[in-house]
């Protein structure tokens, strides 16, 4: 008994669909998931606290970091860049979701 190509094609994307499914549990029962590294921080050094500027570089001034320093939430301020500035307040002026979002918390 021969089957026809549109009966053979179905068995067959049948066949790699069990196929794919049987194989999405080849991890087993027997997996335990690996502990969280013990670390407190990325390097194994503290980082400097202040970065030298680099010469010739614009915008190369010297940064300072404060390590656990809650971040602003205008964090693009810190840039002191009156492009960047621009350009966010545009974005923000002209997003839809914001708007949308607005229009339902005066509604609400």
């Amino acid at each position: 008994m021969f089957l026809s190509m549109p009966q053979f094609s179905r068995l067959n994307f049948l066949s790699l669909i069990c196929a794919g499914l049987l194989s999405a549990c080849a991890v087993g029962p027997d997996f335990k998931q690996p502990e969280a590294p013990k670390t407190s921080s990325y390097t194994e050094t503290s980082l400097s606290q202040k970065l030298t500027p680099a010469p010739g570089v614009p915008g190369g001034s010297e940064q300072e970091f404060v390590e656990g320093a809650d971040i602003e939430a205008q964090w693009w301020e810190l840039y002191k860049s009156p492009e960047l500035d621009a350009l966010i307040k545009k974005a923000l002026e002209q997003n839809p979701n914001l708007g949308a979002a607005d229009a339902a918390l005066r509604a609400a």
